[in-house]
């Protein structure tokens, strides 16, 4: 009998409707509910779980107060997702990213939030197939990056249709040792440190954008060096087909993702929603807000 889901999903390029089956049935409503405005939806879950917890009810999240960004906000189910990766059935952990309205959501003028345009890059299939540690096959099933890097960006497994919010792996802090142990090659045997990585790519950025630059010949040496580094290649690859930039690529944008099936340890991007497009969006908000407040 023909799959006519997996066909679809295999021409729409999309991921599965984000069903998180480890929350409670009452905070998945709110986030299914599409007659809910999304500006809306991270007060109601946080007052639901409220409710829950004092009620003496498990509602599926680690706490009820998740970690706030400028735009988004990450819950923690406690339980792992169950997966089928390379074959084998596995458990892996994740976290919830929920759109909010910001202070700058206000000012940029459009209907969509901030929060849901990164949720939508993040969610963009061609990048997570092609960059993705793991890469999405159909229902629960995913497959390992075939890159010798092994991937660079943690893996999405669920996404609203709207982009109200995703789930991706999660990640542990990416301290210096890891990365370190992460990105070890016979060609770099010490690994690379954070600040590294993150040079040789903007080094590339700026000079793909044709930006002048006052670097020594030893540092832009030292940065190709950097750029031939499998990890930092595949970066930079899609550094330039995603839009993302670089100077957003700091150490809490990025953690070690534990591979479920082989335990290895990943450097992983976990927020490259950021891109070009976007970063235009916060700077005409900036700017919108700044003269509403001088009173323009």
């Amino acid at each position: 009998m023909i799959d006519m889901y997996n066909i679809v999903e295999a021409y729409t390029g999309m991921y599965p409707r984000l069903i998180v089956e480890e929350f409670h049935p009452q905070i998945q409503e709110i986030m299914d509910n599409d007659s809910i405005p999304v500006a809306n939806k991270l007060n109601m879950v946080t007052a639901k779980a409220r409710n829950l917890i004092k009620a003496g009810v498990d509602t599926g999240m680690e706490s009820d107060k998740p970690k706030k960004g400028s735009s988004r906000a990450v819950f923690f189910p406690k339980t792992p997702k169950r997966l089928t990766v390379d074959g084998h059935d596995v458990n892996a952990p994740t976290a919830v990213k929920i759109a909010f309205s910001g202070q700058l959501d206000k000012h940029h003028g459009e209907d969509s939030l901030l929060g849901e345009d990164q949720n939508q890059k993040e969610s963009d299939h061609h990048i997570n197939r092609t960059y993705g540690i793991l890469k999405y096959d159909r229902g629960d099933h995913y497959e390992s990056s075939n890159h010798e890097s092994g991937g660079v960006l943690a893996p999405v497994f669920g996404t609203h249709p709207e982009h109200h919010h995703l789930e991706m792996g999660r990640v542990t802090p990416a301290v210096s040792s890891d990365i370190a142990e992460a990105t070890r090659t016979k060609e770099f045997p010490k690994g690379l440190k954070h600040e590294d990585i993150q040079s040789a790519m903007k080094h590339e950025h700026e000079s793909a954008h044709g930006s002048r630059n006052n670097y020594s010949e030893e540092t832009t040496e030292k940065m190709e060096k950097i750029k031939e580094h499998p990890w930092v290649e595949h970066a930079i690859s899609m550094m330039h087909d995603s839009g993302m930039n670089p100077a957003d690529l700091n150490k809490r944008n990025m953690g070690i993702y534990h591979h479920p099936v082989t335990g290895k340890k990943h450097l992983a991007i976990i927020d490259y929603g950021y891109d070009s497009e976007i970063a235009k969006k916060y700077t005409k908000a900036r700017i919108n807000s700044a003269r509403k407040s001088r009173g323009y």
